[in-house]
């Protein structure tokens, strides 16, 4: 069975969580235009942040559309993120094992997470 969570992600992200919480930059507020005009998401929009981390990208996603998913499959990124965002649904879950229903889901995205999963796999 090959691996689908890099294990550099797997240990660092697990260590150093609230680090990352404290210190990653935020994104440019240009990126709700994007979602808006290139993504076609709407306030009806049903969104995946996959690899959500500690849901740095979330606030850029609810001025969109307050349906969201975010799937974070390392605890200690999940808690904090829990934190940040006790309003958004939340599933411990990798990136080939999401348990939501076939074509409920408008959008998957993935801000800067892609690069993190283990194999080609994982990411189509």
């Amino acid at each position: 069975m090959t691996q689908s969570l890099h294990p550099a992600a797997q240990k660092g992200f697990s260590t150093a969580a609230e680090l990352y919480q404290q210190v990653r930059p935020n994104y440019p507020q240009a990126v709700i235009q994007w979602l808006i005009e290139d993504l076609a998401l709407n306030p009806n929009s049903t969104v995946v942040d996959l690899g959500a981390g500690t849901g740095k990208f979330l606030p850029y996603l609810k001025q969109v559309t307050p349906n969201i998913t975010a799937v974070e499959p390392v605890t200690e990124m999940l808690e904090q993120l829990k934190i940040a965002h006790p309003d958004v649904q939340t599933l411990q879950a990798k990136s080939d094992q999401i348990p939501l229903e076939s074509e409920s889901i408008d959008a998957v995205l993935c801000a800067q997470s892609f690069h993190w999963f283990a194999n080609i796999e994982n990411i189509e």
